[in-house]
């Protein structure tokens, strides 16, 4: 991918971020801002940033607190072209690290067309009561806004603030028996560059090819618009990243955005009432987050001056995020077991030590670790409906998904036991298998992708 077009896709997603608010130009940066919904950093942030000089940065500070007086959030959106030392002063400052989105242009042709869906836009205003139903749960789901604790309304604000965006951004829903399971948008920027984003599927209707069959819709409608370049983005942390990654013939995966070294575009948020001065006293952890009591989590830390000195020789430094809010009090923070009832526990105990070679303690049970080698980053929570198949083969109303390391050998060690293999099935998330217990329960085996 050429520098030009690489540009160009950056000046397609700050053309999409800006529409529907105010746009303020200054000698070093782009403000956004929309009084009307203060909460929503989507509408109210900094962006095009090229201060490289104290002098230069210390500016961009400046019109962020004048220009965004009526929001809590300081938001600095970077990309590929954002200068190394303004994102080291981000590090500097305390900013912290929301979800890393990559965005991608789509080379070649689609090899995947998904399912076959009719996607409904969204027009009338119970199209778009749907769409917030979806929204609220796609935040609730917390992949996109790095597990922060929000409100429906805040969510409603979301909704408000895209919809004012017009015809210019148009939404779609995909509609399943009655019910809406998909959401996306995509439209052509003023550069003549097509871009699709917004995307979220229902944990229930997942792995049907939905989302699939509405990136290709959005590709046919982009393509048939003129658009020669068409990109989207994707969580960096996230699997589906794979699906979003359209295939070529050859199988090779589209370009990633970005220059010789690129960087992924992020959004690098403060709180207003954080004094800069003493953030900037505050050791950082590239690559996690803090909480306001400075207490941090997750990777090895760095220390500013590292990161200042990754500035200096020029490494792909990634900085950027979201406020460390203070999450109150009284709400659920994991899984920390399930438990079940069972007509005989000793002999199921024991089914699940030898056939699927659970670590079954004394006590009867197992204790499955998050920093086990091959754990799953997250832990899925999802009710179907009632008349959901994926349950179908059971007599039982939950469902055990195990994450595996090699589907194949499982499968094997399986069929050498007399396992009955219900299913396997293998997609953008990876290889499933679905078996059941002794006691009918079903279970859905996982080796992800």
């Amino acid at each position: 991918m050429t520098t030009e077009t690489a540009k160009a896709i950056a000046d397609a997603y700050g053309w999409q971020r800006s529409l529907g608010h105010a746009g303020v130009a200054t000698p070093h940066c782009h403000i956004v801002a929309n009084p009307a919904h203060p909460d929503v950093w989507d509408a109210n942030h900094a962006d095009r940033i090229t201060a490289r000089t104290e002098d230069e940065i210390e500016a961009v500070f400046a019109a962020m607190d004048h220009h965004l007086a009526h929001t809590p959030w300081r938001v600095a959106h970077t990309d590929g072209f954002t200068p190394d030392p303004f994102l080291a002063r981000l590090a500097f400052e305390g900013f912290e690290e929301r979800p890393v989105i990559l965005q991608m242009a789509l080379q070649g042709d689609l090899t995947d067309r998904g399912a076959k869906i009719a996607p409904r836009p969204v027009v009338s205003d119970a199209d778009w009561d749907l769409l917030q139903h979806l929204v609220i749960l796609d935040q609730a789901e917390g992949r996109k806004t790095g597990d922060l604790d929000l409100s429906q309304t805040f969510a409603a604000s979301w909704v408000a603030a895209n919809r004012a965006k017009g015809a210019d951004y148009p939404y779609s829903l995909v509609m399943r028996d009655g019910e809406a399971v998909a959401y996306g948008a995509c439209a052509v920027a003023p550069n003549g560059v097509g871009m699709i984003d917004d995307l979220f599927t229902l944990p229930s209707a997942r792995r049907n090819g939905i989302a699939t069959a509405l990136i290709a819709a959005f590709v046919d409608r982009l393509r048939g618009a003129g658009c020669e370049t068409i990109f989207l983005g994707a969580l960096a942390a996230e699997r589906p990243r794979w699906l979003c990654a359209p295939r070529v013939p050859s199988g090779r995966p589209g370009a990633i955005l970005g220059p010789r070294h690129p960087r992924v575009a992020l959004s690098a948020m403060l709180p207003r009432s954080v004094d800069r001065r003493i953030a900037a006293t505050r050791v950082m952890r590239l690559g996690c987050g803090s909480d306001q009591r400075g207490q941090s989590r997750g990777k090895t830390p760095m220390r500013i001056r590292d990161a200042l000195l990754l500035a200096a020789l020029g490494a792909p430094l990634v900085v950027a995020a979201a406020p460390a809010l203070a999450e109150p009090a009284g709400h659920v923070t994991g899984v920390g077991g399930v438990f079940f009832k069972s007509k005989n526990p000793k002999a199921l105990s024991a089914w699940y030590r030898d056939v699927l070679g659970l670590d079954v303690k004394s006590w009867g049970g197992a204790l499955l670790r998050y920093d086990a080698p091959g754990h799953p980053p997250m832990v899925v929570w999802s009710p179907f409906a009632e008349n959901s198949e994926e349950l179908a083969g059971s007599n039982r109303e939950f469902m055990l998904n195990f994450a595996v390391d090699d589907m194949d050998a499982m499968v094997a060690r399986l069929t050498a036991r007399g396992v009955i293999i219900l299913k396997r099935q293998q997609d953008e998330n990876g290889k499933f298998a679905w078996i059941t217990d002794p006691d009918g329960t079903k279970i859905e085996l996982w080796q992800p992708k």
